[in-house]
C-alpha cells in the first residue's frame, strides 16, 4: 500500500514537471509570435512609407509634365528628344529604386538572419536555463506541495489565456487598419493609371502627326530625286558625246605617235653602234670588279649571303630561329628610312653550285635567304631593290639574334608577345600602331597585307 501511494505520488509529481515544462515551451513559443508579428507590422510600415515615397514622387512628376506641357510650342524634333532623355531619366530612376529596394532586402535578409541566430542563442540559453531549472525541481520535488503547484498551473492558464485574448485583439486592430490603408493606396493607384493612359494617348497622337510629317517630307524627297535623275541622265548624254569626240581625238594621235616612233626607232638604230663600243668597256670594268669581289668572297668565314639559296631543311630551322641576315651595305641605309643609291655595276654573286649555303648538301631546288632590307622589299612591299655592292658578298653579310639586346632597345611584337630588337620591329597599322617582328613576317608575309582587326583599315608597313 506504501509503495502504491509512493508510485502514484511520483506519477503526480512528474505531470506536474510535464505541465510546467509544457507551460514553459508555451511561453517561449508566444513571445517568439510576438517577435515575428513585430517584425511584420516594422515591414508593412516600411511598405507603406515606400508607397508614400513612390506617390510624393510621382506628384513631382505630374508637376513637371504640366510645366513642360506649357512649352509644345517648341519644334517637334526636339520634344522627341526631351521625351526620349525623361524616359532614360525614368528609366535610370527606376533601376536605381530597384537596386535600393534589392539592398535593403538583402539588408532585411542578413537583419532576420542575424535575429534568427540570436533567437537560437537565446533558445540554447533557455534551454539550458530550464535544464537547470528542472534540476532544482528535482532537487525540491520532495518538499514541494501539492496544492502550491495545482495553483501556480491555474494562474500561469489564466494569465496565458488572458494574454492571447489581448493579442488576438491588437491584432485584430492592426490588421483592419492596415486594409484601409491598402484600400486608400489601391484608390490612388487606379488615379495614377488613368493619368498615364491619357499621356500615352497625347503621346500616340503626337507620333501619329509626326509620322504624316515624314510621309509628305519623303514624298517631296522623292520628286526631288525624280528631278535629280532628269539632269543625270542629261549629264551621262553629255558624257558620252564627250567620249566619242575624246576617241577621234585619240585616233588622230595615235597616227601621230606612229609616225614619231618611226623616227624614233631610225635614231635608235643609229646610237646603236655607239653603245656597243660603250659596252666593251663597261665588260671589261666590270670582270675587274668580279675578280676582285671573289677575293673578297673568298676571304670571309660566313658562308651565307643575300640572294643565296637555303635546302628546306635548313630554310624551316632558319624560319624557327630568331637570326636575321643583315647587309652593312644597304641595311643600315634603309632602316635609317635612308635612300640606297643605285650602284653604277652589277654586284656579283658567288658561284652557285647547286649547294645549300648552310650545310652544303646537293640540292635540286632551294629558297634564297635575304638581308632585312631585300626581305622586307621584296616579300612584304613587293617592290624591286635597288642593288648594292656589298649585298650579295658574304663579308658583308652577317647574323644578328634579334632576341638579345639591351632592355631600352627591345620593343614588343604583338603577334607573338616577346621582345625583339628594334631593328627586327616595324609598324603594320599606324592608326592603332602595331608592331610586329620580322621573325613573324618571315612565317607570314601576308600579314601585312591584311585588313586591321582594331580599325579595320588596311595594314601599311612603316619603318620605326
Amino acid at each position: 500500500m506504501k509503495i502504491t501511494e509512493e508510485k502514484l505520488r511520483f506519477e503526480e509529481e512528474k505531470r506536474l514537471e510535464d505541465q510546467a515544462r509544457i507551460a514553459q515551451e508555451e511561453k517561449i513559443k508566444n513571445e517568439k509570435a510576438k517577435i515575428f508579428e513585430q517584425r511584420r507590422l516594422v515591414e508593412e510600415k516600411k511598405h507603406a512609407e515606400k508607397e508614400r515615397k513612390i506617390f510624393e514622387e510621382k506628384k513631382d512628376k505630374e508637376l513637371r509634365l504640366e510645366e513642360e506641357r506649357k512649352a509644345q510650342n517648341k519644334r517637334i524634333a526636339e520634344e522627341k528628344r526631351i521625351l526620349e532623355e525623361r524616359r532614360i531619366a525614368e528609366e535610370k530612376r527606376i533601376l536605381e529604386e530597384k537596386r535600393i529596394i534589392e539592398a535593403k532586402r538583402q539588408a532585411e535578409e542578413r537583419r532576420m538572419a542575424e535575429e534568427k541566430k540570436l533567437a537560437e542563442e537565446n533558445k540554447r540559453l533557455e534551454e539550458k536555463k530550464i535544464s537547470e531549472e528542472k534540476k532544482r525541481i528535482e532537487e525540491k520535488r520532495i518538499a514541494k506541495e501539492k496544492k502550491l503547484a495545482e495553483e501556480m498551473r491555474v494562474a500561469e492558464e489564466k494569465r496565458l489565456i488572458e494574454e492571447r485574448r489581448a493579442n488576438e485583439e491588437k491584432r485584430l486592430a492592426e490588421e483592419k487598419k492596415l486594409t484601409e490603408e491598402r484600400k486608400r493606396i489601391e484608390e490612388k493607384r487606379i488615379a495614377e493609371k488613368k493619368k498615364l493612359a491619357e499621356e500615352r494617348r497625347i503621346a500616340e497622337e503626337k507620333r501619329i502627326a509626326e509620322e504624316k510629317k515624314i510621309a509628305e517630307e519623303r514624298k517631296a524627297q522623292e520628286k526631288k530625286f525624280a528631278e535629280e535623275r532628269k539632269l543625270q541622265e542629261k549629264k551621262l548624254a553629255e558624257e558620252r558625246r564627250l567620249v566619242e569626240e575624246k576617241k577621234i581625238q585619240e585616233k588622230k594621235l595615235a597616227e601621230e605617235r606612229h609616225l614619231a616612233e618611226e623616227r624614233r626607232l631610225a635614231e635608235e638604230k643609229k646610237l646603236a653602234n655607239k653603245k656597243s663600243e660603250e659596252k666593251k668597256i663597261i665588260e671589261q670594268k666590270h670582270q675587274e670588279e668580279q675578280k676582285h669581289d671573289q677575293e673578297e668572297y673568298l676571304e670571309t668565314d660566313n658562308t651565307s649571303y643575300c640572294g643565296g639559296l637555303y635546302c628546306v631543311k635548313c630554310m624551316k630551322d632558319l624560319k624557327r630561329s630568331n637570326y636575321l641576315l643583315k647587309c652593312t651595305s644597304c641595311c643600315e641605309k634603309f632602316l635609317s628610312s635612308q635612300s640606297i643609291p643605285q650602284c653604277s655595276t652589277t654586284s656579283l654573286k658567288p658561284q652557285i653550285n647547286k649547294l645549300c649555303l648552310n650545310c652544303n648538301t646537293k640540292i635540286s631546288k632551294g629558297e634564297e635567304v635575304y638581308c632585312i632590307c631585300c626581305f622586307l622589299q621584296k616579300k612584304v612591299l613587293n617592290k624591286t631593290p635597288n642593288s648594292c655592292n656589298g649585298c650579295c658578298s658574304p663579308n658583308k653579310n652577317y647574323w644578328i639574334d634579334v632576341s638579345e639586346g639591351d632592355e631600352d632597345s627591345m620593343i614588343m611584337c604583338s603577334y607573338c608577345n616577346e621582345n625583339k630588337y628594334y631593328e627586327a620591329i616595324v609598324t603594320i597599322c599606324g592608326n592603332c600602331d602595331e608592331k610586329i617582328c620580322i621573325i613573324c613576317l618571315r612565317k607570314n608575309p601576308y600579314i601585312a597585307q591584311g585588313i586591321c582587326s582594331s580599325c579595320h583599315d588596311r595594314r601599311q608597313l612603316t619603318l620605326n
